[in-house]
């Protein structure tokens, strides 16, 4: 019984773990009807940078607790197709584009699938809170 209890203690002590950031993120929006060209870059290290029209809007660092929250957000990030929301552009929708441990997907803010909303969903309440 001690055995199966310690053994149970073990495969759940690995569930809902930490994970890291296997490299640099980047999150970016643009379109809308004034055309916003918006970026937010976080290092692995937990430095991040938000710029506007290539213009730095602020720096700051990002809490090892919020790069875990992304890294799981992020886990299945490399299953989605490089266009998640294929079709026809809808003006002056936003485009969002995500690049992650060498892939890159986006989608069309109108036409966001569920799984491009979960993987981002950590990082646009960040980039959010830091002028974006």
């Amino acid at each position: 019984m001690r055995a199966l209890i310690a053994a149970l203690v073990l495969l759940l002590s690995g569930c809902g773990g930490s994970a890291e950031l296997q490299g640099e993120v980047r999150f970016s929006r643009g379109g809308g009807i004034a055309g916003l060209q918006e970026e937010l870059v976080i290092a692995p290290d937990g430095q991040a940078l938000v710029t506007s029209r290539g213009r730095t809007i602020e720096r700051f660092n990002v809490t090892k607790a919020q790069r875990d929250a992304i890294a799981r957000d992020l886990e299945s990030f490399k299953t989605l197709p490089k266009d998640a929301s294929p079709g026809p552009p809808v003006p002056d929708d936003f485009g969002y584009t995500v690049t992650y441990d060498g892939h890159s997907s986006s989608a069309q803010g109108s036409r966001m699938p569920d799984r491009f909303a979960r993987a981002i969903d950590t990082l646009g309440d960040l980039a959010h809170s830091h002028g974006m």
